[in-house]
């Protein structure tokens, strides 16, 4: 189903309906972030921690904090979700038509503090691979090598401005113990 429904978005989709798609993806992302913070900052049997159904829990991280999932029913959601929110805000930074600066870089600011409040390893690495990408687009067209570079500090910068509050601080630490706690487990 999904390999065939590529190329008819190829075939199907204009180019301002692109940039519209990726315009709400990273608006959706930001507007998102707030429901992930409650979910983390609240308890595994709060109502915004309810699962799909309404009876249950939410999959557990570490320190007693759940794998956020925002407003999908489980963190799966948010992986997919937020994996493309970094690719359509990486292209949008390569491609200046697509998004507006402060919304493609807010997005990127969004997705780096979800993947520290969401506990998952499976979001870290998918953001990671994601993150390769334009290495490989550098070794294509060395006319992007600016823009990456550019995009690398602004990222560095976002990262070291999150880790001075008390949310990431918090979030890294959770994530921290839940990788660890996986590893040992293996």
């Amino acid at each position: 189903l999904h390999l065939p429904l590529i190329f008819i978005m190829g075939a199907a989709l204009r180019p301002v309906d692109v940039r519209r798609l990726c315009r709400w993806i990273c608006v959706i992302a930001v507007a998102m972030l707030p429901l992930l913070i409650v979910q983390f900052l609240s308890s595994p049997e709060s109502f915004v921690n309810t699962v799909a159904g309404g009876e249950g829990l939410q999959i557990s991280s570490a320190m007693g904090k759940i794998r956020t999932p925002g407003s999908f029913s489980y963190i799966l959601g948010v992986v997919y979700f937020y994996s493309l929110v970094l690719a359509v805000a990486l292209t949008a930074e390569m491609e200046t038509a697509y998004v507006t600066s402060w919304l493609r870089r807010s997005a990127i600011a969004a997705t780096m503090l979800v993947a520290a409040l969401a506990g998952s390893r499976a979001l870290l690495v998918s953001l990671a691979i994601v993150l390769i990408a334009p290495f490989f687009v550098i070794l294509i067209n060395r006319s992007y090598i600016g823009r990456t570079i550019l995009l690398l500090i602004l990222m560095l910068f976002v990262l070291l401005l999150a880790s001075t509050t008390s949310i990431f601080k918090s979030g890294i630490e959770v994530t921290g113990a839940r990788i660890e706690s996986a590893s040992e487990g293996s």
